[in-house]
């Protein structure tokens, strides 16, 4: 890896012998392969809220991620994180800036407070950037199609057959 850069992780779960068979699976026990595995950028917020509630303040707390390339938000689930080496080819590039990240953040945690304690009070919302991480994919083939696998969950992705490859 004479490019090779370092990344922060999502830890993944599903290894390339895995992602082999559940493709295979989908594709109706079809020769498959691995083309290859790609990072994807999320920029990662640590959330402190602090709610009003009948009996004082109630502090919560919730991860947000949010697609460093498209700009989607979404809560997430507490994850680990390993640091590992890449190719620079590997990764795909953040496009979306800090700014607009921590606002799209601040949306998502919002609506979500709003959703889940169906409340009109104020609430509190300290923002915490942790950075940018990665959440590896496989990209498997066979000859009818090509498919995404996530590292993380096995969950599977249709792609376009001229969709990009590390």
């Amino acid at each position: 890896m004479a490019d090779a850069k370092m990344l922060s992780v999502i830890r993944e779960r599903i290894d390339s012998t895995m992602a082999l068979h559940s493709a295979e699976r989908v594709l109706d026990d079809a020769p498959a392969s691995i083309e290859g595995k790609l990072y994807y950028p999320y920029h990662r917020y640590i959330a402190n809220c602090m709610i009003p509630t009948l009996f004082g303040k109630k502090d919560v707390t919730i991860d947000c991620l949010v697609d460093a390339v498209h700009g989607l938000g979404a809560t997430a689930d507490r994850m680990s994180i390993d640091q590992v080496r890449v190719s620079a080819e590997a990764s795909l590039e953040a496009m979306v800036e800090l700014e607009e990240a921590e606002s799209i953040a601040r949306r998502v945690i919002a609506h979500r407070l709003g959703r889940r304690l169906r409340m009109i009070a104020p609430f509190e919302i300290h923002l915490e950037a942790q950075g940018l991480i990665h959440k590896g994919f496989w990209i498997a083939h066979s000859d009818r199609m090509r498919l995404m696998i996530d590292n993380t969950t096995g969950g599977m992705y249709p792609l376009a057959t001229r969709a990009a490859v590390a």
